[in-house]
């Protein structure tokens, strides 16, 4: 047997096929595991030992488990040298631990640690804890630990074995693995200067400890804290070992938040990360890969994660203490870019924090580094800086668009002018940078970016000539596409240039990456155009058709995931447009993409070399797929997998497989899909579980619109509001929690049938109440660290966590809704107090705007049933329109009018005081036209509910006074119906009607959300009021613009 393995083992291929067929047969003989178990224990060749360890795991998985097997094996383990070798030895001792009582093995673990070979044995018995950890003695274990940590080598060991056993540890180990901790620490830090590989492997204690659902690791945060600053600090350390213990500072902001806060942990952080970034070497924030992380990257990563899990005054104070003093470096380009990358992964953590106290300020420096700083490094920060502030800080950003775009402008000139004095571009470090702030910029302005567009348009469509490199021309057209969203019809004047160009790019040449690029970029850029243009009819059947067929041949002739991600985005563009139209050329596309959603070609597996060795032998065996027998041999595969990687073009292809499928549904309608939506919807529901966040994200969001096109809504109710709740209180990732919650919220307004399902109703209202007591999984740390946090304190959120509360306070009025109001007001009774806390002075803005926002969506449920909380809400909402925030005063005032419209009688009593309030804000200092839009639809649901507790002869003056709406359009609705409400009353309206006719034809479609509420609204004042007061209609029409009249007279005929 030793033999035909060594043959197996010579470079020749003739040698391996026939030690591969003597083998075949000789592995069946009786004698092939006494064999096996020979050259295994006296082999000298270590690829022997191993070939002869795999293959007795395979001879052995179904059958006994003899004594003298196990006997041989423990003293094989014990006389092995090589590592993977003795792993695989391991292996063998865990599976005959299954098949039986073992006392053997405890003996010989027990006799190790207390004879004189104790290095060995802790080496062993590390290699044991990787494969069969449940098997270790800790108990027995910690003594010999605590001393071996005074060796490097034992230490190490030690260290290794009880990272392996803690993810299966019980409550009963605390009193013997914490007192280890410090001893722990203190060996990783004296290891580090000069094992410094070992070290950073020793640290994965520290992940282990931290995660771990037994608190063996809270009396440590703080030290654990500092030893992973004090690795980070030193440069001389390698550079591994820094990057693992720069990672865990933002592990362990995000899991232990409460201590970190509450110790001011997070000061020597932020201090410590801040002078790793200011490095002029490493400039790219996009890699991933943990292997292949710079301290300096993985320093601002990390920065990142603290923003984004730390209070926003707390991080930003400590940070503009490092931050400031480096932006007025002028002459230290090193500081200024590390201060510019400290604002950019600062922007999404604490967008509302820097919205509020530093926008300008960061703009100014910002501008700064990009107008009179010359190295490159510094430049090419600032505007990754300008494009996280545009992406996160709309619409406020835009304000500066005079000061920003010119900036921008100049930049694209200079690479114009560079071109066409050169014939060609030259290298330009950081335009990708440049392109990513335009981009954000533009389409995060909306219209406001119209009256630049032609300036925009005509320096992009100079920049995707072929004179261009590659490069510059695919953000090019991204930026085109981000221009379009923007500016929706206003980019038609441009489509047929735009057309002409990108038709030019959509051609697949095999051999030609670049080309590839160019292609998927314009396929996406065509398809957001589809979508821009759809109302205009600049995108016709024909175009629409050609666009199809593209899709459709090119993801049957190239095996791309890249190509299929951007054919599934445009085909559901093209739906978007042409709706039902789409549906005859389902069959043809509906089958690929949903290969794509049940693919696993995004998880790359890689495995074991004898696994090969396995598919040989099996060519001749029998594989028992029985039902006893399906777990062993998954078990055997998985086994067989050395690691898994993950792809992310395949990951992206999935996730826009998903979305295209949600969009097609949508948009050509649920019949058209009867044929794949039993399918569809199993597997995009399975996908809710996918290991991967995106994905689940996705498949959120898609869920809900499956969800509606159900043949049977009540089943697939009651199957997927669980699932979501379940994940909302589970999932440990923000923005799959908030996916979740909108697809809630979706379901709700869409009037799913759940008033009769008081499960269903209990699952939302607690999944609402978890995300509102911050009782959930995603926010981490809230039991086991409550000691380190005085309940008299007021906590400060996350920003992160601001947005879930504001994502769970849309679920609740929607979930009112749904229910009847007294079903409604025991849940609203419930988490009224909640939303209460949320505006109290310490509250952020964001905070106080949504709490008031939510309170003030709840008045229409709760009609009939606020008589308990019309003080309380009075008050709230009276305190909030003091508040120096649009948003907070604009949303209290909205309250007001919905309490006084839904209320009754319980708040008559106020009406007084609201009048006064509202009369005291218009004639005070309230310049906002959309707060003062807001005061008229108040004072207008007011006059609906009672207007006999309303002075019209003083009040209805001023709200003509402030017509037509200037900001808020969609008030016209509460305006017009109390003025139908009006009309029978007396002469009010007739006093006011020219006044009131004018601002009826000021409205503006696009203006207002729910278009279809108001027009019926609007065309019934127009008929009403040309009945009843037929002379004076007549009259005003005649002085009105001819188009104008004519509208108004074509809506009556």
């Amino acid at each position: 047997m030793e033999q035909i393995l060594e043959n197996l083992l010579v470079p020749d291929s003739e040698t391996i096929k026939t030690a591969t067929g003597l083998l075949k047969k000789r592995f069946k003989s009786p004698e092939a595991t006494q064999e096996l178990c020979n050259a295994l224990a006296t082999s000298s060749n270590p690829q022997v030992r191993q070939y002869s360890a795999v293959l007795l795991k395979r001879k052995l998985s179904s059958s006994n488990f003899p004594d003298v097997i196990k006997n041989g094996l423990l003293e094989t383990l014990s006389k092995e040298s090589e590592r993977s070798v003795a792993k695989s030895i391991a292996i063998l001792i865990a599976m005959g631990t299954k098949k039986g009582p073992w006392p053997e093995l405890n003996a010989f673990i027990e006799t190790g640690l207390s004879g004189d070979g104790i290095g060995q044995t802790l080496w062993l018995i590390s290699v044991l804890s990787e494969v069969a950890p449940e098997f270790i003695p800790v108990a027995n274990l910690v003594p010999k630990m605590k001393e071996s940590l005074s060796n490097p080598e034992n230490g190490f060991y030690s260290i290794k074995t009880l990272t392996n056993v803690l993810p299966s540890a019980s409550e009963e180990y605390v009193p013997f693995i914490q007192p280890l901790i410090p001893s722990i620490l203190d060996f990783v830090s004296k290891l580090a200067p000069t094992e410094g590989e070992r070290a950073a492997e020793a640290l994965d204690i520290l992940d282990e400890l931290l995660e771990s659902e037994i608190p063996f690791a809270s009396p440590f945060i703080g030290p654990m804290t500092e030893l992973c600053i004090s690795l980070a600090s030193q440069n001389t350390l390698e550079e591994s070992l820094r990057v693992k213990a720069i990672a865990f500072l933002g592990r362990i902001t995000r899991f232990k938040k409460k201590t970190v806060v509450k110790q001011k942990l997070y000061i020597p952080m932020i201090n410590t990360l801040f002078p790793i970034m200011c490095s002029l070497e490493d400039d790219d924030l996009y890699e991933d890969d943990d292997d292949e992380r710079s301290p300096e990257v993985c320093a601002s990563q990390t920065l990142d994660v603290l923003a984004v899990n730390l209070p926003p005054a707390k991080f930003m104070n400590t940070l503009m203490q490092n931050v400031k003093p480096a932006l007025e470096s002028t002459n230290r380009p090193d500081l200024m870019k590390g201060a510019l990358t400290a604002i950019s992964v600062s922007a999404e953590g604490c967008a509302e924090h820097i919205r509020t106290h530093y926008l300008t300020y960061f703009l100014n420096s910002i501008g700064s580094g990009i107008r009179h700083n010359s190295h490159p490094a510094v430049k090419s920060a600032a505007f990754y800086a300008l494009g996280q502030m545009s992406e996160y800080l709309q619409p406020d950003i835009s304000k500066f668009s005079g000061e920003i775009l010119p900036v921008l402008f100049e930049v694209l000139d200079n690479v114009i002018a560079d071109v066409l004095e050169r014939g060609k571009e030259e290298s330009q470090k950081g335009l990708d940078r440049v392109f990513y702030a335009l981009e954000e910029f533009c389409e995060n302005m909306d219209e406001e970016l119209v009256p630049i567009l032609p300036e925009l348009m005509r320096r992009l469509i100079t920049m995707i000539d072929v004179k261009f490199k590659v490069s510059t021309r695919e953000v090019v057209m991204s930026a085109i596409a981000a221009a379009a969203t923007a500016t929706k019809e206003a980019i038609v004047p441009y489509f047929d240039t735009i057309m002409n160009i990108l038709k030019g790019y959509l051609v697949y040449k095999e051999e030609d990456q670049d080309a590839q690029n160019l292609l998927t970029q314009s396929m996406y850029t065509l398809g957001v155009i589809a979508r821009a243009v759809s109302d205009t009819g600049a995108f016709g059947s024909a175009l629409a058709q050609e666009c199809v067929n593209l899709g459709i041949q090119l993801i049957n002739s190239h095996d791309d995931p890249d190509v299929r991600k951007s054919a599934y985005a445009l085909f559901a563009s093209v739906a978007y447009v042409v709706k039902e139209e789409m549906a005859p050329v389902l069959p043809q596309i509906v089958d690929r993409m949903m290969k794509s959603l049940q693919s696993m070609d995004e998880l790359a597996l890689e495995f074991n070399e004898e696994d090969e060795l396995f598919q040989e032998l099996d060519d001749d065996e029998e594989v028992d797929l029985t039902v006893d027998n399906i777990g062993d041999e998954t078990k055997r595969a998985l086994e067989s997998i050395k690691a898994v990687s993950v792809e992310n073009s395949y990951m992206d292809e999935k996730e826009q497989a998903i979305l295209a499928f949600k969009d097609l549904v949508k948009y050509i309608g649920p019949a058209a899909f009867a044929p794949y939506l039993a399918e569809l919807t199993e597997e995009v529901y399975t996908l809710l579980d996918f290991p991967f966040e995106t994905i689940r994200q996705a498949s959120a969001s898609a869920m809900a619109t499956l969800l509606f096109a159900a043949p049977d809504l009540n089943n697939a109710l009651g199957m997927l509001v669980p699932k979501l709740c379940k994940m909302i209180c589970e999932d440990e990732e923000v923005p799959v929690v908030c996916s979740c919650l909108e697809s809630l919220a979706e379901i709700l307004k869409g009037d799913a049938p759940i008033r009769n399902q008081p499960e269903l109703i209990k699952a939302i209202a607690e999944c609402v109440r978890n995300v509102m007591n911050q009782s959930y999984i995603g926010c981490i740390d809230t039991s086991t660290d409550l000691n380190d946090v005085d309940d008299e304190e007021e906590e400060e959120d996350a920003e992160q966590e601001e947005m879930l509360f504001e994502y769970a306070g849309d679920v609740l009025p929607n979930l009112g809704r749904a229910l009847d109001p007294q079903t409604f007001a025991a849940i609203f009774n419930e988490l009224f107090p909640l939303f209460l806390k949320k505006t109290k002075k310490h509250c952020s803005n964001a905070e106080k705007s949504f709490a008031v926002g939510s309170l003030a969506e709840c008045m229409e449920p709760m009609k009939g049933v606020l008589d308990p909380y019309v003080s309380k809400l009075y008050q709230t909402y009276a305190a909030m329109t003091q508040e120096k925030n649009e948003d907070v005063r604009n949303n209290a005032i909205f309250g007001m009018g919905e309490m006084c419209l839904y209320g009754g009688p319980c708040t008559y009593p106020v009406f007084p005081q609201i009048l006064q309030l509202l009369s005291s804000l218009l004639s005070g200092q309230e310049s906002s036209p959309r707060i003062v839009d807001q005061i008229v639809g108040a004072v207008c649901r007011m006059i609906l509910a009672n207007d006999s507790l309303i002075p019209l002869t003083d009040v209805f003056p001023v709200v003509i006074q402030n017509l037509p709406l200037k900001e808020d359009h969609e008030e016209f609705l509460s305006v017009y119906r109390a003025v139908l409400h009006l009309i029978p009353k007396g002469s009010i309206v007739k006093d006011n009607l020219q006044p009131l006719l004018l601002s009826s034809v000021a409205i503006e479609p696009k203006k207002v959300g729910e278009i279809s509420k108001l027009e019926p609204v609007i065309i019934e004042f127009w008929r009403t009021v040309a009945r009843e007061y037929s002379s004076e209609f007549n009259t005003i029409l005649q002085t009105m613009d001819p188009n104008t009249a004519q509208k108004i007279s074509m809506a009556l005929s």
